[in-house]
């Protein structure tokens, strides 16, 4: 069953994001279900508080085998955004609509899981040590902090074997391109089945190959519409730009 979950305008998200700072962490006491000022759509059934803080204690489960809220290095973080990504469609039940709702994902990184948030995007580097708002508030939902995850699992039908082929900076160049590259299921895995045979070291396809064919495909879907190919053409033509790639790519390392 899906459910409705509670909104926040984008001037409340904003406020609480300003309350926020990289030395210090979001203080959660008590029972949290929703903010008083969140709002509801008008049809559908609401989740309840209940249901709400069963999500938070599971993702705090999570994070905690995960070693966190220790800051973590690159491979756990991915790690945990794998475990998170398998689990997003049962612990937030919602419709297409609600998850398209950058409200939504708004009160669940600010008002649910603030701490979570924190202790997973609190970034630093040698130049800087930022918060970055796209992961609190709800803006572009590839790259907010939950709203990926769930996003994420509906693009690659649930094959997590997609997410670790690619890696987080190969996801990048496909997932987040939602009106192109990652608009289609089906283009994604036949891309994932025609990098496969040349992934490296822990099932990974190179980053450079994965970039190189992001691009040459973005060129050509001025030309090709995906929705008009069946799956032996749809396989064909990743297994054309992967090869296209590797080849370009040889006759400039040469």
């Amino acid at each position: 069953m899906t459910y409705l979950w509670p909104r926040l305008h984008a001037g409340i998200a904003d406020d609480l994001f300003e309350q926020i700072s990289f030395d210090s962490q979001p203080v959660v006491t008590g029972t949290i279900s929703q903010h008083p000022k969140a709002y509801f759509a008008a049809v559908g059934t609401p989740i309840s508080p209940d249901s709400t803080e069963t999500v938070r204690r599971r993702i705090l489960d999570i994070a905690f085998s995960h070693g966190y809220p220790a800051e973590q290095g690159v491979e756990v973080n991915e790690k945990f955004d794998l475990a998170i990504t398998g689990l997003s469609q049962e612990l937030f039940p919602m419709g297409w609509a609600e998850a398209a709702s950058t409200e939504v994902w708004s009160h669940i990184a600010l008002v649910l899981l603030p701490d979570i948030t924190w202790w997973r995007w609190r970034l630093s580097t040698s130049q800087s040590k930022t918060l970055n708002r796209e992961r609190f508030v709800g803006s572009d939902l590839t790259r907010h902090a939950w709203a990926r995850y769930w996003w994420r699992h509906r693009q690659t039908e649930g094959d997590l074997s997609i997410l670790e082929l690619f890696g987080e900076a190969g996801l990048n160049q496909i997932l987040e391109r939602r009106d192109s590259l990652g608009s289609s299921q089906a283009f994604i895995s036949a891309i994932a089945g025609a990098l496969r045979p040349h992934a490296e070291r822990e099932k990974r396809a190179p980053r450079n190959l994965v970039r190189d064919v992001s691009s040459r495909a973005l060129r050509q879907m001025a030309f090709i519409d995906d929705s008009a190919l069946d799956h032996e053409e749809r396989v064909l033509w990743a297994e054309e730009l992967v090869a296209s790639s590797i080849e370009a790519m040889e006759a400039s390392d040469s």
